[in-house]
């Protein structure tokens, strides 16, 4: 299969406080555009919210907006994994972020 990503993404094990969710989920793998999270929670596509990601082994973390881009249910295990595109990314969270994917 092609791949259609414009940036690559990495893997990362790690948490994510989701607004207005109000609740902790794991991440997936990241990229400068965006996020794969795995939650217990729905989160409805287009919906906007706003982000707080660790970044393991760091020490620091970023605060981006996203919206969702697609979702899909694990029926094993009752959980949602979701693909977030960032839409507000400051340039400090951003340079925090590329770093970390060196």
């Amino acid at each position: 299969m092609e791949e259609r990503r414009k940036v690559k993404r990495d893997t990362i094990a790690g948490r994510v406080e989701v607004e207005p969710a109000g609740r902790f989920s794991l991440t997936h793998d990241i990229s400068t555009s965006g996020i794969r999270i795995l939650t217990d929670k729905y989160l409805p596509q287009d919906t906007g919210l706003l982000l707080k990601i660790d970044l393991p082994g760091t020490g620091q973390s970023i605060s981006p907006t996203a919206k969702v881009r697609w979702y899909k249910l694990h029926e094993l295990d009752a959980m949602y994994e979701a693909g977030l595109e960032f839409v507000d990314i400051s340039a400090d969270n951003l340079r925090i972020l590329e770093n970390y994917l060196d």
